[in-house]
């Protein structure tokens, strides 16, 4: 497992920016990261039975992720792909389907860097205001994300 584990900042009073290494060239890091039908192999942080992926790369093509947690909650979050650049760059936008937070629209923007064998992802959050970037601070992110992308780290272990 890489030693590496998710750092989380507070870059401004409306944006977290989430940096993690990962073990694995770039080409590969960011094909797994932005392939839809990779992502119920890895995201998530481990509480959900099922998750179901769809989505696309072109500008405007909407993604989804429709999580069933085994208790009778399913927890759904979608958005639009803003910008793809291939290996580089990917933005999104992020909702989650709930009805108090479903207007707190966020913008997602992924970063990858070569940096010798390994790969800096940056995922940098932007939130209208900062009660919404606290808000997501405080649900527990940090944690669900950390697993996420140690679940990542270990699928493309599996697959290399």
């Amino acid at each position: 497992m890489n030693s590496d584990k998710l750092t989380v900042t507070t870059p401004s009073d409306t944006e977290i920016l989430m940096t993690r290494y990962f073990d694995a060239p770039k080409d590969v890091v960011f094909r797994f990261f932005t392939d839809y039908s990779t992502h119920p192999k890895w995201v998530g942080c481990g509480m959900a039975k099922s998750l179901e992926s769809t989505g696309g790369n072109s500008i405007g093509d909407p993604w989804k992720w429709v999580m069933d947690m085994g208790d009778g909650n399913i927890c759904e979050f979608f958005g639009q792909c803003l910008e793809h650049i291939e290996g580089e760059k990917s933005a999104r936008t992020f909702m989650f389907n709930m009805p108090s937070i479903r207007e707190m629209v966020t913008v997602e923007v992924a970063t990858f860097t070569s940096e010798g064998d390994r790969t800096k992802i940056e995922i940098l959050v932007r939130h209208l205001d900062q009660a919404s970037r606290d808000g997501q601070i405080a649900s527990g992110m940090e944690h669900g994300a950390s697993m996420t992308y140690d679940n990542l780290e270990t699928l493309i272990k599996e697959n290399s």
